[in-house]
């Protein structure tokens, strides 16, 4: 992975394609760990219709996506020349074969990565107090910094949360999050139910630290 941090170009001839070839809003059940430091991990299950399989991928300038599930198959990504071209150009692009146009497709994508500093993305930092912070900056197109999505304003989501975090911070997203556990008592792989509101991914909201409410 290396110091450098990748870069997701969408250009508009992309997003056309794109928004013609899905038939649904896409749902999004997502499950972070977020952790004090520098990395996070997490996984996003996206189930949609599409009419067609020409133009389907996601955006992620993450790290890593380490497993790839499409429809129950796993998709092997040991082999650097498979996974290369699949994970190209701050892009995921599922293999055509794998989805199908009649019935829901899931895609079920695992990824590491790290906590930006530059103010987008997944951004940390520590306060005066030597506390650390962290908050996504997600517009214009940076919400694909933090997770794999179809990033752009006309291909929407409902979108899940499922969150484990340190005991000491508090979770505050643009959804309520379905579960929130501490480290020290999560036993259990977590699970939530769709929401109900339709909106972008650009407007996906993630505030933790040690937040107080007044």
């Amino acid at each position: 992975m290396g110091d450098a941090r990748k870069v997701s170009n969408l250009t508009q001839e992309q997003s056309i394609l794109r928004a013609g070839s899905f038939d649904s809003v896409i749902d999004y059940n997502i499950f972070l760990e977020l952790n004090k430091g520098e990395n996070f991990s997490g996984i996003v299950m996206a189930s949609f219709k599409i009419k067609d399989t020409a133009n389907i991928f996601f955006d992620f300038c993450g790290d890593k996506i380490t497993k790839l599930r499409i429809n129950g198959q796993f998709v092997d990504l040991s082999d650097d020349a498979v996974y290369n071209n699949i994970v190209k150009d701050g892009h995921i692009y599922p293999p055509v074969t794998n989805l199908r146009t009649d019935v829901p497709n899931i895609v079920i994508l695992h990824f590491e990565n790290r906590y930006f500093t530059d103010g987008n993305g997944l951004h940390t930092y520590t306060d005066v107090d030597g506390k650390q912070y962290i908050y996504t900056q997600a517009e214009p197109y940076w919400i694909n910094r933090v997770l794999p999505v179809a990033d752009q304003p006309d291909v929407k989501g409902r979108f899940s949360l499922s969150a484990i975090l340190p005991e000491d911070w508090l979770l505050v997203t643009s959804v309520n999050p379905s579960r929130i556990e501490p480290w020290a008592t999560c036993n259990n792989p977590p699970n939530g139910l769709f929401g109900n509101e339709v909106f972008g991914t650009y407007k996906s909201k993630v505030l933790d630290g040690i937040y107080n409410f007044f």
